[in-house]
């Protein structure tokens, strides 16, 4: 209420005192040491609803509802004609605002907080029993804190823990940038990110090495529909490290993981439709995922991990390489692309095509399995597998384009065990079996020429099927092989190797 002159009862001559003109705003009557009236900046504003994103509508517009627009890169058009940072009160029509002072404060109901704007931006004040929502210690153990974690990271130096406090929902396209060795507890609280734009949520520094740990806690990307962008991306410094203990990344619609730098644990969820790349070192991690190619290993190496990708596969391509991991899709469980790829001592299944389909590269010591399909395609003159195991269970276990296998173990429950499409493929030192009880139930099926598959058991359970067969006119060589529950164990095809073995036993091949 304005305040008048004692005892006018014509409303003409009715008027605010001199001093009142000039008053700011928020300000108040003051009778200072000379005993004149002044107008004096109210520093204490009435307590604020919430402290909320400026860019964004009014949570509610109520008459008396008060709000501080603490963040956002512009003011959205449903606060009218107010700035970022104002205090601002909605009398039933329209929002007004008081300018904050430097020194105002404000306590924040939302956050059980009391804040201080300090000529930039507000952030929570108090000792050990305050309240906020990121908080640095000192060296005597008290806090300070901070109503965003971009403002605690700014004012962390190499080393510091930032504490977080409670969950947190920004709404705004502001990435955050990791650029220096700090700890993010989460202490079992989410970060969240609504905003619908296509940028990096979570960024890590690629002009500087750093060593982050990020502990118990979730980091989210919900928009509710396809925002195109990165959770998080590790940058492009390769000796970065970066660890994470107990926190889930999830991003509803978008990529979730790019970058270079080494990443040790985490949970990473992802039902976005955007295919992204890793070219790092990556350690313990899990990934859940729906997209073709979720996870495309460009050079990296992956290291006792898990993926599972519910309509994709997971994708190592130009060198990389996997050990003691696992993986599961419904394309494939595993695609090596072209390179040097190499996967070690690894375990791959798919639910509707390949276990492993190799393009170029090395399998060692890795199980394929397939419940439709193959457990292992070999699908290259470079595509290589040693003490592998194939299993498939309604289809062939093993393909060969021109791929070689060496020391294999290959099992189809309903169909042949091995097929050679493609001339010049290798199965040497190996065990083949088919459990298929008909005469369709072969251990070998052979459609080219120049084949080479020596020195392995072939089993079948039928005795009308045979262990070598193929399409007439098949030329390749067949030797040192045992044969076992076929009554004819070649059929069709002509071995190639002519030699007659000397004293020794030994034989040109």
């Amino acid at each position: 209420m304005a305040i008048l002159h004692k005892n006018i009862t014509a409303s003409g001559d009715i008027h605010n005192p001199k001093w009142h003109p000039d008053a700011n705003n928020g300000d108040y009557a003051w009778k200072n040491e000379k005993g004149e009236l002044e107008s004096i900046d109210e520093l204490l504003l009435p307590a604020a609803l919430n402290f909320v994103d400026g860019s964004v509508a009014p949570p509610t517009s109520n008459t008396n509802d008060i709000y501080i627009l603490s963040s956002g890169g512009s003011v959205n058009a449903g606060w009218g004609s107010v700035a970022l940072q104002d205090w601002v009160k909605y009398d039933g029509a329209a929002w007004n605002a008081i300018t904050p002072q430097k020194s105002s404060l404000c306590y924040d109901k939302n956050a059980d907080s009391l804040m201080s704007f300090d000529g930039a931006a507000w952030a929570a004040i108090g000792g050990a029993g305050g309240a906020g929502v990121f908080g640095i210690t000192n060296s005597l153990g008290e806090y300070t804190y901070y109503t965003t974690f971009q403002l605690a990271l700014a004012a962390a130096t190499s080393g510091d823990t930032v504490e977080q406090f409670a969950d947190v929902s920004v709404s705004t396209a502001s990435s955050i940038t990791l650029d220096k060795d700090i700890t993010w507890n989460m202490n079992g609280y989410e970060y969240k990110n609504t905003s619908t734009s296509s940028f990096i949520m979570l960024d890590v520094s690629s002009a500087t090495t750093v060593n982050i740990t990020i502990n118990n806690g979730k980091i989210t990307r919900n928009t509710g529909s396809s925002n195109g962008g990165v959770l998080f991306d590790t940058g492009t410094k390769l000796d970065s490290i970066i660890k994470i203990n107990g926190v889930t990344f999830e991003n509803v619609e978008g990529g979730l993981l790019s970058g270079s730098a080494t990443i040790i644990g985490g949970v990473y969820r992802s039902s976005g439709t955007t295919t992204f790349f890793y070219s790092g070192k990556v350690y313990t991690i899990k990934m859940f995922a729906n997209v073709a190619g979720t996870f495309n290993g460009v050079n990296a190496r992956v290291y006792n991990s898990i993926f599972e990708i519910s309509a994709g596969y997971a994708y190592l391509n130009n060198g990389a390489e996997a050990y003691n991991s696992y993986f599961k899709g419904s394309t494939y469980g595993l695609r090596l692309g072209v390179g040097a790829n190499k996967a070690y001592n690894c375990t791959c299944e798919a639910t509707a095509f390949h276990g492993i389909f190799v393009t170029s590269g090395e399998l060692h010591n890795c199980n394929g399995f397939s419940a439709l399909y193959y457990g292992i395609q070999l699908g290259g003159t470079a595509a290589r597998a040693y003490n592998c195991t194939a299993k498939s269970g309604a289809q062939i276990a093993m393909w060969l384009i021109s791929g070689q296998a060496f020391n294999c173990f290959v099992e189809s429950s309903a169909n042949y065990g091995v097929h050679v499409q493609t001339a010049n493929s290798v199965f040497k030192g190996g065990s083949v079996i088919s459990k298929l009880n008909s005469s369709t139930g072969r251990g070998f099926y052979i459609a080219a020429d120049n084949f080479d598959i020596t020195n392995n058991t072939i089993e079948v359970v039928n005795s009308g099927a045979p262990c070598i067969t193929g399409t007439a006119g098949r030329t390749g060589k067949f030797a040192g092989n045992i044969f076992k529950g076929s009554t004819t164990a070649v059929t069709v095809v002509t071995n190639s190797i002519t030699n007659t073995q000397d004293s020794q036993g030994n034989i040109l091949i």
